[in-house]
């Protein structure tokens, strides 16, 4: 006889039955501050389980200032306390720390077994709700960013999900030796969202999905995909509809597809390059059409002005209840902002944009090609590159009828190309100011930023 449990929700007064008592793959059940207690019954015999109060969330800021932090110098005190004392003495209220980076390698156990279990956690951050309730303490919102579908250790484990070679069907690697999970594999959206729901209610305010897109690099005629010649944006498109679903309630919508180029049932040379990836016309036949409910909530909540938006936000700042949810964002290429089609690697704007809280373009003005926009050197011009990026993200959101403030850059605090200076960094703030969006992200690898422009 199976085990099941009769789980009380206090708040709602309902009963659910069926649920095994041990963990699923989809995840644990969510206690958001709902569950009283746990009852299991076993062949007749009834035993109550203390269900452990809900973990703390904060508040977005309203002005999102964050820094990007390395799961290993989060795990390394003496390297993360310099880290919070910028954040505690500068303007910076909000800080990214890696969950799952490019190695595939989960940085803490998590307590869930599934994950726990499978083979990918190194445990670099060994006391991570200690390092969030510390952060927390300091009003300090955490954003715990997801590196998806480059993810050696997950392909090592389970490679029937890998990008494969066409010549033999054996495990692809990019130019750096990386394998990367395929796309479209569903059993790496589950993973995807496992890790999301589990860091969730460990305390992480928002998560973030990097590297939600296919490869771009390596033997790239040697290089076989699980979706077959289905187009590359459609399966990015699929992806975060399942975030949505998963994560937010599914609600958002946009009911074009980047199939709905040409109508004649013989394919046509838009619907053709779309087959290979190289989508040149999809953005212009995009708008008007795209849905988010679930964000005009919570922008609401975090920056409504009526009686009620401000009560609501109040008690949600006394209780640590947060927005209640996941809050979620992605990571794009910085030119999926200004280019009409998909860059041979499915991200098409339109496609993400309403399936997450926030799209961060990386509009680091060094990933800019030499002449980008009659720049000789991008580097160079960082308030350019950063406001006619953001210009043309914030125009293509509206044109859909989804709101600019769902976008935010990540912005460059690093020398590449040039010797990046406080004003330097300070140009890139005011290029988002001045596209009316409400905040920035700040990345350097090496976790050394720029205090003076904080």
């Amino acid at each position: 006889m199976s085990k099941k449990i009769l789980i009380a929700l206090v708040s709602a007064a309902a009963v659910f039955v069926g649920f095994t008592a041990v963990q699923s793959y989809m995840g644990k059940v969510d206690t958001g501050g709902m569950l009283a207690n746990v009852t299991e019954s076993v062949q007749g015999t009834t035993t109550k389980k203390e269900v452990l109060p809900p973990t703390p969330h904060m508040l977005p800021p309203k002005d999102l200032k964050a820094i990007y932090m390395t799961s290993w110098v989060a795990g390394t005190p003496s390297l993360r306390d310099g880290l919070i004392k910028l954040l505690d003495t500068t303007s910076a209220n909000a800080v990214v720390v890696d969950i799952k980076d490019y190695t595939g390698k989960i940085s803490f156990k998590t307590g869930n077994s599934v994950i726990d279990n499978g083979h990918c956690v190194e445990e670099r951050i060994k006391d991570i709700k200690g390092l969030i309730q510390t952060l927390h303490d300091k009003n300090i919102y955490v954003i715990g960013r997801v590196s998806v579908f480059q993810d050696p250790c997950f392909v090592e484990h389970n490679p029937e999900v890998a990008v494969k070679r066409k010549s033999d069907g054996k495990v692809w690697r990019d130019k750096k030796g990386l394998s990367w999970v395929d796309m479209s594999s569903e059993v790496a959206w589950k993973h995807a969202v496992e890790i999301a729901k589990t860091s969730y209610d460990l305390g992480f305010d928002e998560i973030n999905f990097d590297y939600v897109r296919f490869p771009s690099d390596g033997d790239m005629r040697d290089i076989h995909y699980l979706s077959g010649d289905t187009p590359k944006p459609e399966v990015f498109k699929k992806f975060f509809a399942y975030l949505d679903a998963e994560l937010r309630g599914g609600k958002a919508s946009f009911v074009q597809t980047p199939t709905a180029v040409g109508t004649s049932t013989k394919p046509t040379v838009e619907e053709k390059k779309m087959k290979s990836g190289m989508v040149m016309t999809i953005v212009n036949n995009l708008e008007g059409s795209a849905k988010d409910p679930v964000f005009n909530e919570y922008w609401d909540l975090v920056h409504g002005t009526s009686t009620d938006s401000v009560q609501k936000r109040e008690e949600a700042a006394k209780n640590k209840t947060g927005v209640g949810r996941v809050i979620t964002s992605a990571d794009l290429f910085g030119m999926v902002t200004t280019q009409p089609d998909d860059l041979g690697i499915g991200q098409i704007l339109e496609f993400a944009l309403p399936y997450v809280d926030h799209v961060y373009p990386m509009v680091y003005p060094s990933h800019y090609p030499a002449n980008w926009n009659g720049f000789k050197n991008p580097s160079t011009k960082p308030y350019d590159v950063v406001y006619i990026s953001m210009k043309a993200a914030a125009e293509r959101a509206e044109k859909i009828g989804l709101p600019r403030q769902k976008l935010m850059p990540w912005i460059q605090d690093f020398d590449l190309g040039a010797t990046y200076t406080a004003d330097m960094v300070k140009a890139q703030f005011k290029a988002a100011y001045d596209n009316r969006l409400t905040g920035w992200l700040i990345w350097n690898a090496s976790n050394k930023y720029t205090k003076e422009a904080l």
